[in-house]
């Protein structure tokens, strides 16, 4: 299973992408939003970096039992992020170390754009994550700025 993470806006506050999951066929088995900790273009550590977004490229998930779910998923190499999670909250948009998801608002600009619906869509993709577990396919993630 691959996430293609897609960047279209980020600030000094947050980083705001369309996150694509995709089969091992290549059909797309779900599309969200994502949000990240403020936005830096960058592909190897520096110092602070942990504080931002996570850096470009293309980077192995694992599974982990935390308190989101037993099957949350961790980017685990990214350089200068340890186990960033991707996972979900009721009110935050952005918090540090997590890849949150969610739905669009559908607010037209997307530095007002906010995400909805977290919960159920992190559900949906725990989902897709226990079936990619449960056949033994690997999980990567590709993050990529527009």
């Amino acid at each position: 299973m691959n996430i293609v993470l897609e960047r279209y806006f980020g600030d000094s506050y947050i980083t705001k992408s369309v996150m694509r999951v995709v089969g091992e066929a290549g059909e797309e088995l779900l599309r969200c939003e994502a949000r990240e900790p403020r936005f830096a273009q960058y592909v190897e550590a520096f110092p602070g970096c942990s504080r931002f977004c996570l850096a470009c490229g293309r980077w192995q998930c694992k599974v982990t039992a935390t308190e989101l779910s037993p099957m949350t998923l961790t980017v685990v190499k990214s350089p200068g992020h340890r186990c960033c999670r991707i996972g979900w909250d009721y009110t935050a948009q952005v918090k540090a170390n997590m890849v949150l998801v969610g739905e669009s608002d559908g607010y037209e600009d997307p530095e007002f754009r906010d995400i909805v619906q977290s919960k159920e869509t992190f559900d949906k993709l725990t989902q897709l994550v226990y079936r990619a577990f449960g056949t033994g396919e690997e999980i990567w993630i590709l993050i990529h700025n527009s």
